[in-house]
């Protein structure tokens, strides 16, 4: 194997996000469902911001919000649907606008999965937070 520290981080970041199975999907017509997205775009959106919410996440499993109490699992449920994750992830570029995210913000569940179960906990969030580097200083 290559000794160069960037092939090293990026063989590192493949074996951390190995697939993970997900939760059995709620219907789009389901009540349920709706409550947790509603619940989603108000903390998010309004009250703690996308951070405060990868955080808790990460830390305690679940977010307590105005509009209700969502668990990781319904999140992930939440998060297959595009419009809802595409919607999330917007929130998570507009931290820091004109970065290019070096984690990228699609892997905000397995992010938060590997916070939760590895020794390294919150440094997941905070790693994907600040890997991001001014995007007009990307060479191609």
């Amino acid at each position: 194997m290559s000794r160069n520290p960037l092939v090293l981080v990026w063989f590192a970041l493949a074996l951390a996000f190995a697939p993970v199975a997900y939760a059995k999907p709620f219907r789009a017509d389901d009540k349920e469902y709706k409550v947790v997205q509603a619940a989603i775009y108000h903390h998010v959106g309004k009250t703690g911001g996308v951070m405060d919410f990868m955080t808790k996440m990460a830390k305690d499993g679940h977010v307590v919000t105005d509009k209700g109490n969502i668990t990781l699992k319904q999140f992930e449920t939440v998060w297959k649907d595009k419009n809802d994750s595409n919607w999330v992830e917007e929130k998570f570029r507009g931290v820091d606008k004109g970065k290019h995210e070096w984690i990228p913000s699609n892997y905000m569940v397995k992010v938060i999965e590997r916070a939760r179960t590895s020794r390294e906990g919150m440094k997941w969030v905070t790693l994907q937070d600040k890997m991001r580097s001014p995007t007009n200083l990307i060479l191609f």
